[in-house]
């Protein structure tokens, strides 16, 4: 690496900052320190990291040679200007490359961005796995955009560091196309979650067993670029309570309030921890009703992949809901308890919310009966939220009620009706019409991919035809200006393209031929998932085809 190169306009541009660095304290490296050697870290909330250029470890197990200088794939404009950068130099190909080259470490950061890694722990699939932390992401820093507000830049899959393990730091082409695609959709959809600023070749292999069977293959190497308010997690307060670190405990809450929950700062210590945990409780409902509205099944809910702040955190072996099925995985690790599924999602997060709370009480933020009562007002919370974005899907309003929701959504289970497809093709039945012969009811349901022909028998069509009939009568009970919004309504809560694994697969094989035009496609369409798209296939919005529902396409492993 040339250490006098220039970072370029997109990084250079940016206001940095170091706060996590600066306010918390580290591991403090020695001169001449291997930053990438597997390390247990204790008293320390960071520890320094280091970029490791592609190929500069190839031969160390399962990083490969580089074959050719990094290249930006795809780029976020709306997250370049959200940070500060200068997105305009993103249509140059001199400064995208430039960008690709400081992702990857070949190319110098610029001056303020402070690399390092977190320490951190979590409940792994119900078990305590003790300390995790960023095997294989590093914090380049903070940028300080417009009004004060603070971004973290994040690289994922630079490289070693202190919290690799036996793993390489690196990521491949494959999960990076999934994390960086699935960002943008998921924020387009109006759910909470990570961004993703730019999604990078590196130009270099990395081998992967993808589904642990003893395969092992080269795929191409990749980093993303993401972007938070700040990627404290959970596991950030579990893991020095597990040691009895309570300092740091404290440490960490106080740094949130100050930089992202700044309306508790002021209120006194009995009150403000509560006032903080009360929030995350609450943004973390909102956040699961939000995965509950569009099938988002995120497939490894471990406290360490959850975020206070209330967003989607950590994209891997996720899915969305086709042929609905509440147990529905995506997660081939998951398979034989399905801890993770999508009907358990609410719970486990209510599950979760507990671990991170008895860390706060060890750590005497909060008495035992405060906590008790910041978490049990979650299942209320959640049901509240759910029901009220619920009956916005159905199109109801003072005639919603859970029971109509149970009745359709065990039809659907019943008959593998497509989960999003039927939300949106609701919004097609003519609740005015008085027809009542049962094809012309199913019609707007078969015709929207809701329901395939193939599948209902006639009994099976007559109970679909009971249900529409009651769900007009309800819909005929809302007052007359509410009926005449309702389908508009309906479609701006209910999206017509979701990012399908399927169609992820999809561009993840053309990608890696070196074909990127799928990704920027979908990369377009996910930016509006509510409006119908002129000159785009329908299969866009459709369920998978047959022969693609298998394991490697609709349902993934871990290794990435």
């Amino acid at each position: 690496m040339d250490n006098h190169a220039q970072p370029g306009q997109v990084l250079g541009q940016i206001h940095w900052d170091d706060s996590f660095v600066r306010d918390l304290p580290g591991e403090r490296a020695q001169e001449g320190q291997d930053l990438t050697r597997p390390r247990t870290v204790k008293q320390a909330l960071w520890s320094p990291a280091v970029l490791t250029p592609p190929g500069e470890d190839a031969g160390q197990g399962t990083a490969g040679e580089a074959r050719r200088g990094p290249r930006t794939i795809c780029v976020s404009h709306d997250v370049a200007e959200m940070v500060g950068a200068d997105a305009k130099s993103l249509e140059d190909e001199e400064e995208r490359t430039k960008l690709a080259e400081c992702l990857v470490g070949s190319r110098p950061l610029p001056p303020g961005a402070v690399p390092y890694a977190a320490c951190y722990g979590g409940h792994q699939f119900g078990n305590w796995a003790g300390q995790l932390g960023d095997g294989r992401a590093i914090t380049l820093g903070e940028s300080v955009a417009t009004e004060g507000k603070r971004y973290e830049l994040q690289v994922k899959g630079p490289g070693k560091t202190a919290y690799s393990r036996m793993a390489d730091g690196r990521a491949v082409l494959r999960s990076s196309i999934r994390e960086f695609l699935m960002s943008e959709a998921m924020h387009a959809l109006g759910i909470p979650t990570t961004r993703a600023l730019a999604l990078v070749d590196t130009g270099a292999d990395v081998m992967r067993d993808i589904m642990y069977s003893g395969d092992p293959r080269w795929e191409p190497g990749a980093v993303v670029c993401r972007v938070a308010p700040t990627w404290i997690r959970f596991g950030t307060f579990q893991l020095p309570a597990s040691r009895g670190e309570l300092e740091l405990v404290k440490m960490v809450a106080d740094y949130l309030v100050k930089y992202h929950m700044k309306e508790f700062a002021n209120l006194p210590k009995e009150e403000k921890y509560k006032a903080m945990l009360d929030e995350i409780v609450k943004r973390t409902a909102d956040l699961v009703v939000g995965w509950c509205s569009v099938g988002f099944t995120h497939g490894v809910l471990n406290t360490d992949n959850m975020s206070v702040l209330g967003l989607t955190l950590d994209y891997g072996p996720y899915g969305t809901v086709e042929e609905f099925d509440p147990s529905f995985t995506p997660n081939t690790t998951d398979l034989p308890g399905r801890r993770y599924c999508f009907g358990n999602q609410p719970d486990i997060a209510l599950w979760n919310i507990a671990r991170m709370a008895e860390a706060w009480v060890q750590a005497d933020l909060l008495t035992l009966e405060q906590a008790k009562e910041s978490v049990s007002a979650y299942p209320d919370m959640f049901r509240t939220l759910y029901d009220k974005h619920f009956a916005k899907k159905l199109g109801l309003k003072k005639t919603y009620s859970p029971e109509i929701l149970d009745e359709l959504t065990l039809l659907m289970a019943e008959d593998k009706a497509d989960y999003n497809c039927t939300f949106r093709s609701l919004a097609r039945v003519d609740v005015s019409a008085d027809a009542s012969e049962t094809n012309s009811l199913l019609q707007p349901l078969l015709d929207g991919g809701a329901l395939l022909p193939s599948q209902l028998d006639e009994q099976r069509k007559s109970k679909w035809a009971e249900f529409l009939l009651k769900y007009k009568e309800l819909a005929r009970q809302e007052d007359a200006e509410f009926l005449e919004r309702r389908a508009a309504s309906m479609d701006a809560v209910n999206p017509m393209y979701v990012l399908r694994n399927h169609l992820l697969q999809t561009a993840i094989d053309h990608a890696e031929e070196g074909d990127y035009s799928e990704v920027h496609k979908l990369f377009a369409l996910c930016q509006r998932p509510f409006e119908e798209q002129e000159g785009i296939e329908e299969r866009y919005a459709r369920r998978a085809p047959s022969g693609t529902k298998k394991v490697g396409v609709t349902m993934l492993s871990c290794s990435s």
